[in-house]
């Protein structure tokens, strides 16, 4: 059964074909990149854009889950610090 990764962002770059590897087992990049490699310059152009796209989705989408986990924890860290502190300094 083909190996896939655990959600990571994945680009691979070959002889100039630029590939949004994320999910996929090493036969199917191989199977993208024998496609890609028969593509015209023009063709593989759009081609790189899209996957670009993809890449950029995905790391933007994996920054802003992120960075959400980071705020609650530091709301809840700044909560915390709330209460304990005494009531005399608040």
């Amino acid at each position: 059964m083909p190996r896939r990764d655990s959600g990571v962002t994945a680009a691979v770059v070959a002889s100039g074909v630029l590939i949004n590897a994320t999910g996929m087992s090493g036969e199917q990049i191989l199977g993208a990149l024998r496609h890609r490699t028969a593509h015209d310059d023009t063709d593989e152009t759009a081609e790189i854009k899209v996957e670009l796209t993809k890449l950029v989705q995905l790391r933007l989408t994996k920054l802003t889950v992120e960075l959400g986990a980071g705020l609650e924890r530091a709301a809840h860290l700044l909560r915390a610090c709330e209460r304990r502190r005494p009531a005399s300094t608040r």
